[in-house]
């Protein structure tokens, strides 16, 4: 349903808001300490989008199975492949 007129809710600024709080969620991850942690498994993943672009996810396991987001890298298909993944 759109926004009534004046509300100041628009498409545009619900979605700068969406992507303003999702920066600073997954910063909040990036910073998180895990050196304390007993990782068993790290868990690489793709997904292409579009022809040129992927968005590759690292994710760690704990010896109790909860999930802690290593990183997230987004960027033109084929250089991915020579970042760090693991906060260098």
């Amino acid at each position: 349903m759109p926004a009534p007129a004046g509300s100041g809710g628009s498409k545009s600024a619900a979605s700068r808001r969406f992507v303003a709080l999702s920066a600073a969620r997954l910063a909040d991850f990036m910073a998180a300490d895990l050196s304390a942690l007993d990782l068993l498994v790290v868990q690489i993943d793709g997904l292409h989008l579009g022809d040129d672009l992927v968005l590759v996810a690292a994710i760690a396991v704990d010896g109790e199975g909860n999930k802690h987001p290593l990183a997230l890298v987004e960027d033109a298909m084929g250089r991915w492949r020579g970042y760090c993944i693991y906060r260098c």
